[in-house]
């Protein structure tokens, strides 16, 4: 399986789908059950940049910008290639 997509619940794929497609509702509640399973992943691995950077997506989805921000700040920490990709070389 892609590594990117292990990283990616699919709740937090259905979630974007169902956004697109119009169904916030429906959204609402795959992003709310992605945020779960990912919480719930990033107690047992607190350190993996992939697992806030997708956790950061789901809490954007569900209107929560600030954690949203501070979720995708600390992956790109965590990610140091990714990090000056981002931001330039430091």
């Amino acid at each position: 399986m892609d590594d990117h997509l292990r990283f990616r619940p699919h709740h937090l794929l259905l979630a974007e789908g169902h956004r697109y497609l119009g169904d916030d509702m429906a959204a609402r509640r795959h992003y709310e059950a992605a945020r779960a399973h990912l919480q719930e992943r990033l107690r047992r691995t607190p350190n993996d940049p992939r697992i806030h950077g997708a956790l950061g997506l789901a809490l954007a989805g569900l209107g929560r910008s600030g954690e949203a921000v501070a979720h995708a700040e600390r992956a790109v920490e965590l990610m140091p290639v990714e990090r000056e990709a981002f931001r330039g070389p430091q």
